[in-house]
């Protein structure tokens, strides 16, 4: 008996859509039977980009028709599968639903706007719109799910409003899903098959670890020429680019021996749930690290705030200078760097006495560097032995004023190789996508299937995008400014 495997996906951005490709035509080649369920864009009535979405939807749709769809795959799309005489199974959770479509639809928005706390009365048109996608992707494939005895079902990541709406359908059906991801930014031609969310802290750690156990074991120097690699290169700036502006190395000569705080994007924590009971935000974490050091000011405090503020709203920048500002005016041994600044961060991490995150990857790369390296909060790496991980307060200042014995910090530089070397070298590689860069444009192909978009959609999304930026601004400083809902925290 075949196989009955279910994906779905919901966009038609170029590795999604590669990578889903990829997954429905390696379980074609193994002989399953194959559902497609194609909801770009549906349901949603507010495109965000209307006319370069527009028109890339209708391309997309017409070249998936024509290159791609055969006899062995059951393609679905929202009119298909909201015929009248569709089967039809109500859930038996609406009460519970319709909450988390408000929930669903208040972490859409942090992730659309790039706020960490947006306003929710200049925003009603469009949460409404989310809280309807929610509902109307979860009917829909509860019904999808309930009717057909799927033995997998595979979606993209898990963290957008339809990807969440699928995830809860099929919990409620009792069906196993799997997530397709890249661990990171770098990955563009490679997936990884998650059996549990993709934003599970435990489960990617538990994964880095056993999978480059196994590679350590099959080749040691190669296992560590692969892991210094994927360092080296972040430092130097190839495979990430938050810091290629920073070209100052003459970091402050304190008087004391100073700690950092590297700042992280809040809205992002909050959207994918990397968020703390105990901890909480970023500025309660950094709350009660200044309450520590304010009575044993054995070190210099220093705020890194994380370049990529830069391309979050603007309302988001102001807030954290502000804190910076206010802090550096009351303690003499603080003092922070804006988002702009051009001191160089591993500069500073070589030359701290220890280094305090929540979620980064600065955190893995400061045990790298063998320093001290404190994780208030949740990260993918929570749970691989990388960083030292403090419950509450008491054990934070344990932490702080306690030295790390050579043992201690071997280790963690260790478990940071497992993470560069899985970074560098895990997951699945498209075998029947291919995959090329022309002109700084990652372009992906199936046969003759172009998948990613031509230059003169990009140019027309980009105008949108910017459009849409300055309007998001307006209505954030007007926000800010008027109607008093700017409810975060300001330091007193």
């Amino acid at each position: 008996m075949k196989n009955k495997i279910l994906i779905v996906s919901f966009n038609y951005e170029p590795w999604p859509l590669a990578a889903a490709i990829e997954i429905i035509t390696n379980e074609i080649k193994s002989g399953s039977e194959v559902t497609w369920i194609d909801l770009n864009n549906s349901f949603d009535k507010i495109l965000l980009f209307p006319f370069s979405d527009t028109i890339k939807n209708f391309k997309i749709k017409n070249r998936i028709k024509k290159k791609f769809l055969n006899d062995k795959i059951r393609y679905l799309n929202q009119i298909s599968l909201t015929t009248d005489n569709y089967p039809k199974v109500q859930s038996k959770s609406q009460p519970y639903i319709l909450n988390r479509a408000r929930e669903i639809a208040f972490a859409e928005l942090i992730s659309i706007l790039r706020d960490s706390s947006p306003c929710i009365t200049h925003n009603k048109k469009i949460l409404s719109n989310y809280e309807q996608v929610y509902i109307d992707t979860f009917n829909t494939l509860r019904t999808e799910v309930s009717t057909n005895l799927y033995s997998k079902v595979y979606i993209y990541n898990g963290r957008n409003v339809q990807e969440r709406a699928t995830w809860d359908a099929c919990i409620e059906a009792g069906i196993t899903i799997n997530f397709f991801e890249s661990f990171n930014e770098n990955w563009t031609d490679r997936y990884f098959i998650f059996e549990q969310p993709t934003h599970s802290p435990q489960y990617r750690s538990e994964v880095m670890l056993e999978y480059s156990a196994i590679e350590k074991e099959k080749n040691l120097s190669n296992y560590h020429d692969v892991g210094n690699k994927w360092f080296t290169d972040r430092q130097i700036g190839v495979s990430q680019k938050f810091t290629k502006l920073q070209n100052n190395f003459q970091v402050k000569n304190f008087q004391k021996p100073y700690i950092v705080f590297f700042h992280s994007s809040q809205d992002e924590l909050d959207m994918i749930g990397l968020v703390s009971d105990y901890w909480k935000s970023q500025i309660n974490s950094l709350h009660l690290l200044i309450e520590i050091l304010e009575k044993n000011s054995k070190f210099k405090l220093l705020l890194r705030i994380h370049p990529h503020l830069l391309y979050k709203s603007k309302k988001e920048i102001l807030y954290w200078d502000q804190i910076g500002k206010e802090l550096k005016q009351k303690f003499s041994w603080f003092d922070y760097l804006p988002a702009n600044s051009d001191v160089n961060s591993y500069e500073l991490i070589r030359n701290a006495e220890a280094v305090i995150s929540c979620a980064s990857t600065i955190g893995v790369e400061a045990a790298y560097l063998q320093k001290k390296s404190i994780l208030l909060g949740k990260a993918f790496h929570e749970y691989m032995g990388v960083t030292q991980n403090p419950k509450n307060v008491q054990e934070l200042r344990a932490i702080l004023f306690s030295e790390s014995g050579d043992d201690e910090i071997m280790r963690a530089f260790n478990a940071s190789l497992a993470y560069g070397y899985f970074s560098e070298k895990g997951g699945n590689f498209f075998k029947n996508v291919s995959y090329s860069l022309k002109f700084r444009r990652r372009v992906y192909k199936y046969n003759d299937f172009l998948i990613s978009s031509g230059i003169i959609l990009r140019l027309i999304r980009r105008i949108e995008e910017f459009i849409f930026k300055n309007k998001s601004s307006f209505r954030q400083r007007r926000c800010a400014n008027d109607c008093g809902l700017d409810t975060r925290p300001r330091w007193e």
